[in-house]
């Protein structure tokens, strides 16, 4: 269960690893507002055969995805039954729905399965750069991103280790005061991790200016193809919408 969760780099010599980060994210950003506009099946199919390519290609492991989904589950499940049971001639919206979320689910997790988090908050900065000439740190940005992508896992394990714990002493999550249990356990380790983070930066002088990268990003031959072909998959499926 520890093992590649949601938001952990898996370290591989692929295509899709070593696509420019900024590329990787800006393509699921344009990804998470354009599946807003497909409203066919057909559409949503072609992509999710894209994105079948995508896991191929990057060599993620399916259980891992799986993983991925799973705390997502309950919240699949609650949808599919709201359009069952109030709305049944919506249902094709409802099925929809859950597809769109769950090929968005799937599209960051390759971000994060093939991006390290070094590569992230590089990327992150150098596309926040602008904003510098407001007086808004783009370097602290990325900070706060990275921070929030890598504390994503750590929270699904520590809930997981405080459920096993307090379960191996008879809880039950069906009474309030031992959910409240586990939900004080859970912030006040988060809120010890958090603060063991500033720690750490504070001690290796952490500064948002007169810094340096071991290594410059620059787009390659490789990166302006993908954008090409995420923007041709993208013109085709507005057509066949």
């Amino acid at each position: 269960m520890g093992n590649n969760l949601f938001g952990q780099y898996s370290c591989k010599n692929t295509l899709i690893h070593r696509l420019d980060p900024r590329v990787k994210i800006l393509s699921v950003v344009f990804a998470s507002i354009f599946l807003f506009l497909l409203k066919s099946y057909y559409s949503f199919v072609i992509i999710s055969i894209f994105i079948v390519l995508l896991i191929i290609i990057s060599k993620i492991k399916l259980i891992n995805l799986l993983i991925s989904l799973r705390p997502f589950l309950f919240f699949f499940v609650f949808i599919f039954l709201m359009y069952l049971l109030f709305a049944r001639a919506e249902l094709n919206t409802g099925i929809i729905t859950i597809w769109r979320f769950t090929i968005l689910i799937i599209i960051a997790s390759i971000l994060t399965f093939s991006t390290s988090i070094s590569q992230l908050v590089y990327a992150v900065e150098k596309l926040f750069m602008p904003l510098k000439a407001v007086g808004i740190s783009p370097r602290n940005i990325a900070v706060m991103v990275s921070a929030t992508i890598r504390f994503i896992p750590l929270l699904f394990l520590e809930a997981n280790n405080i459920r096993d714990a307090q379960k191996s002493r008879l809880a039950n999550f069906k009474k309030g005061k031992h959910v409240y249990g586990l939900v004080y356990s859970l912030l006040r380790k988060t809120f010890s991790k958090a603060a063991n983070l500033a720690d750490a930066m504070e001690s290796r002088c952490y500064r948002d200016y007169n810094y340096s990268h071991f290594k410059d990003l620059r787009l390659m031959g490789r990166d302006y193809v993908s954008i090409l072909f995420v923007i041709s998959i993208a013109g085709v499926l507005l057509w066949i919408s």
